[in-house]
């Protein structure tokens, strides 16, 4: 490769570049048209959508959950009463007193009537005595006395006898009507706290319904225009507008630059790449014979004896 190859390509690649550099290729365009209804719908849009910002909080400020009712108040007063009961009992044990309430109707009924009888009849056998009396103190005297002295003691003995039966009775019956009360009260309590319970709990529930209803009618009235808006939104963001692609091509500038710097390579590496005026150098026997500054000799076919060559 001589030197003028080489400032050729040089200057060749140096144009090149400088062309490239001035071509722009290809370039795309995507524009999107949206229609003028569409434009307006989605300007009113947004513009409602700043208002409803801009909207101060609106707190809700009835009652948002049902109280306890009547018969649930009457409930609780009941437990509470009763708990205080049950604990004074547990606290200070079973009192003789608490036994007075059922021992005591038995003993004026019972134990009354009875020492009535024992009272009648002590008078009827004393008039039978006081009738007898003179017949028996006429055979001795005193025997009336003795016979009222031993009715006397038999109307005490009877009243102690009735006193301590009808006491002892009273008081198992006592014993057995006072346990039976502490039952059926608490069957009662229990009763009475399911029934206001239950109706209390069916009463709160239709005004806590009635309160719900209330409180979504306000949610209702306050989220109106919201919930309105939601609807255009969506119907606005799933209509679209026309779309179009532009593809623009760029051709090859004309670059002057590249193409003199190209005519200048092709001159330089034609000039230096000529052939020589002088005749080359020649090889003999592996040496290099360089010419003489005449030329050598050219080849005479005539003279072909091996004589002189011409000049």
């Amino acid at each position: 490769m001589t030197w003028g190859y080489v400032g050729a390509a040089a200057i060749t690649a140096g144009a090149g570049y400088m062309s490239s550099k001035k071509n722009k290729g290809k370039s795309a365009t995507q524009t999107n048209s949206i229609p003028a209804w569409l434009e307006n719908s989605s300007q009113g849009a947004v513009n409602r959508a700043e208002q409803l910002s801009r909207r101060q909080y609106t707190p809700f400020r009835d009652q948002r959950v049902a109280g306890l009712g009547a018969n649930e108040t009457q409930a609780s007063s009941q437990a509470s009463a009763f708990g205080a009961r049950t604990d004074k009992k547990l606290r200070e044990g079973f009192q003789g007193s608490d036994l007075d309430q059922f021992e005591n109707p038995y003993l004026d009924r019972v134990l009354k009537n009875r020492q009535r009888v024992i009272g009648e009849e002590y008078g009827r056998q004393s008039s039978d005595l006081q009738t007898r009396q003179s017949a028996m103190d006429a055979f001795r005297s005193g025997r009336s006395d003795l016979a009222r002295s031993r009715l006397d003691k038999n109307r005490l003995q009877a009243l102690d006898d009735a006193e301590g039966q009808e006491r002892a009775s009273a008081f198992d019956r006592a014993m057995g009507a006072y346990f039976t009360n502490e039952g059926q009260m608490q069957g009662a309590f229990a009763q009475s706290q399911n029934a206001l319970s239950q109706t209390g709990a069916a009463e709160r529930s239709i005004r806590q319904a009635g309160m719900d209803f209330d409180y979504g009618q306000f949610l209702e009235r306050r989220d109106w225009d919201v919930n309105n808006l939601r609807p255009l939104l969506d119907a606005i963001g799933s209509a679209r507008g026309s779309t179009s692609s532009t593809m623009t091509t760029s051709g090859p500038n004309k670059d002057y630059w590249g193409a003199a710097a190209g005519l200048l390579g092709t001159a330089i590496t034609t000039w230096l790449d000529k052939p020589a005026t002088t005749n080359p150098p020649v090889v003999m026997n592996d040496q290099r014979v360089d010419a003489p500054a005449g030329g050598f000799p050219s080849y005479n076919p005539i003279n072909n004896s091996g004589g002189a060559l011409n000049a």
